[in-house]
Order: structure tokens, then C-alpha cells, then sequence
């Protein structure tokens, strides 16, 4: 699969100011939360804001941990075909997917932008999906 194998990721006892500072300097608002290399979750912006900025948590001593968001995080295998992760992508409405081993290790991440170069006659429900997304704000 196609990816970016150069990510940054943060781990669960890292601050939410730590995320924020990782988020701008990438251009983006999400990353992989890891244990040593396995993947145990996806912070994003909107966590930082809706979870610790509206409950008013000190994002210098609050760790990643306190906000990741219930449930499995999302992510592709790396085996998987493109339009797996284009799927997701647009099911869950992320500009970008974390790239698993099977072992759980993080091994790269996938775009939106990825996928559309790569795989340009999509069907037409999940290439306006895309366009969709590459248009909204991130």
C-alpha cells in the first residue's frame, strides 16, 4: 500500500500541549497514540478542543491518555488494498489513516491525497466522498 512511512506519533503519558505542539508542526490535527510501537489509539484536534479545552483540563498536565476516544481506533493493515483504506477514510471521515503491520506496529500513514493519486477511477460515490473531504478544513 501506498503511504508515508515517516510518522510521528505520541505516546499515552505525553501532554496535550506535547500533541499540540506534534500537530503543528506536521500541518495536521491527528496522531497515532503508541506504546512502544503498537498503535493504541488516534488523538486528534477536535479531542484536545472537545474533550480537554470545554472541561477545562490543564493541557500541560494532562496526559494523552485522559481523551483518547472509546472504542478501537481506525487504522489499515499494510497488506490491505488501497480501497480499504479509502473506505474507512471516508466512513469515518479522516483525512489521513494509521498503517499497521500485523503485529499492531505502526508502520507508515496513508492520505486522502495518496489515494487519489493512486487509485483514480474509484467508484463515483467514494470519489466524491474524497473530494469531499479533500475540500474541508483539517
Amino acid at each position: 500500500m501506498v503511504m508515508n512511512r515517516d510518522v510521528t506519533s505520541i505516546r499515552p503519558d505525553q501532554t496535550l500541549t506535547d500533541a499540540a505542539k506534534h500537530m503543528r508542526q506536521q500541518g495536521f490535527g491527528l496522531l497515532p497514540v503508541c506504546h512502544v510501537q503498537k498503535m493504541i489509539g488516534l488523538l486528534t484536534d477536535r479531542d484536545i478542543v472537545f474533550q480537554a479545552i470545554a472541561e477545562r483540563l490543564d493541557p500541560q498536565q494532562t496526559p494523552v491518555s485522559d481523551i483518547l476516544s472509546e472504542g478501537p481506533p481506525r487504522y489499515a493493515f499494510e497488506d490491505d488494498e488501497l480501497a480499504t483504506a479509502a473506505r474507512l477514510m471516508t466512513e469515518h471521515g479522516l483525512p489521513r489513516l494509521p498503517v499497521l503491520d500485523r503485529h499492531q506496529n505502526l508502520v507508515g500513514m496513508v492520505s486522502l491525497k495518496d489515494v487519489s493519486r493512486e487509485e483514480p477511477a474509484m467508484p463515483s460515490r467514494t470519489d466524491t466522498s474524497l473530494e469531499e473531504l479533500l475540500a474541508a478544513p483539517h
